[in-house]
């Protein structure tokens, strides 16, 4: 992010090499809409000065960038000339009409709805199952569900972990009963079924006991379950588990501390989910 300049709310250029980039302080533009922006505005007709990414919630289960992906797909017809640029949207600007947006009447603009800029601080509160919506129409990386059953505090370094794995090609989501406090790179979603099967998961990770227990009902609706991992205090980075006779039929294959790097976490989540995913021994006595 650049520094902040004296455009009107205060906003910030995001990418040095994206001249005329206009976004909100705070908010961020996944690098797919800022493409799609410069294509728009190269046909755009000539007295529009520039076209706008408009911001708004994110689908229940959707990070910023799955959200993103899928708005991309839409046809480029999918504009609408204004007068001024929506509150909130990120604009790309032509390089000599740059001076016109801090004017009273900056000219027309043209709101894209196939791109989204991205407020982390204006996730609505509802609590909603995730939807079809919620995953990436190109599913090249991993999805790690964390999941709390029983109302109550989130743990910060969770919070701080999911919202970071974007950063290293990891969707990480959070099924939690309430929303919590602070700012959302992704849309916490209700810790239903619903919500598992619309994600598909590569891997969950229980942050309760209650959690625990709907992953295992989860399970038992059919299908393959995905790998678990647990968190546990007592380790280092993490540790991962081999199946072994008499274990819980959840398919525990790693513990994870609370303090793990956020590169160890992603080298472990494409370990796990690369595959193959060995299956559990049957416990049966010899013949």
């Amino acid at each position: 992010m650049g520094p902040a300049d004296d455009l009107p709310g205060g906003s910030t250029a995001v990418g040095a090499d994206v001249p005329g980039l206009r976004v909100p302080a705070g908010s961020v533009i996944d690098w797919i809409m800022i493409d799609r922006l410069a294509r728009q505005l190269s046909t755009a007709p000539p007295d529009v000065v520039g076209v706008a990414a408009p911001t708004g919630p994110l689908p229940p289960g959707a990070s910023y960038r799955t959200h993103a992906e899928r708005l991309a797909l839409l046809p480029l017809t999918a504009v609408e000339r204004v007068a001024r640029a929506p509150a909130g949207a990120a604009v790309l600007v032509r390089d000599d009409d740059q001076d016109r947006l801090r004017t009273d009447r900056p000219g027309p603009v043209l709101v894209d709805r196939g791109t989204h800029c991205h407020d982390p601080r204006a996730t609505p509160a509802e609590i909603l199952p995730a939807g079809p919506a919620a995953r990436s129409p190109f599913p090249v990386r991993p999805v790690v569900l964390f999941v709390q059953g029983a109302a109550g505090p989130v743990d910060e370094r969770v919070h701080a972990l999911v919202d970071a794995a974007l950063a290293v090609d990891v969707e990480a989501r959070m099924a939690l009963p309430a929303l919590p406090p602070g700012s959302h790179m992704t849309r916490p979603c209700a810790p239903v079924h619903a919500s598992s099967a619309a994600l598909d998961p590569d891997i969950v990770v229980p942050l309760d006991d209650a959690g625990r227990r709907s992953l295992d009902e989860w399970s038992a609706l059919g299908g393959p379950p995905p790998i678990r991992i647990e968190l546990d205090d007592d380790v280092a980075g993490f540790e991962v588990l081999s199946w072994r006779r008499g274990a819980t039929t959840a398919p525990v294959r790693a513990r994870v501390g609370p303090d793990v790097a956020l590169e160890a976490f992603a080298q472990l989540v494409n370990r796990l989910s690369s595959g193959p995913r060995p299956l559990r021994p049957l416990d049966v006595e010899p013949a």
